[in-house]
């Protein structure tokens, strides 16, 4: 997450004077997230892939689902006063490592 958000960031001047949108963090977490899950065959019984492969797939599915909720929870507006466990605590949590020291 930190690693992209510093790349699109890097890109995104060149990408918009070509007239491209890259999108946000979340955006391309949620293409990859999709097209796993359709690779996967999950969604449908179409699938070019064979068993092992689906497999594959569907495990990724979960890594790109789990980058993509919390790149989206750093998106989403803050709402405070809350003990739940829900996106503004994700992002909470997450925020520190992006303004802090580099993770080793």
């Amino acid at each position: 997450m930190i690693d992209l958000r510093s790349r699109l960031a890097s890109t995104r001047a060149e990408s918009d004077s070509a007239g491209l949108d890259i999108g946000s963090p979340a955006l391309v977490f949620k293409q990859e997230f999709d097209e796993s899950i359709r690779q996967s065959g999950l969604t449908s019984s179409v699938s070019y892939l064979d068993k092992e492969d689906r497999e594959v797939a569907l495990g990724l599915s979960v890594n790109w689902g789990m980058r993509f909720l919390i790149a989206y929870a750093l998106e989403c507006t803050l709402s405070n006063g809350s003990d739940r466990k829900d996106l503004y605590w994700i992002a909470s949590v997450v925020r520190p490592l992006l303004t802090g020291s580099p993770i080793s």
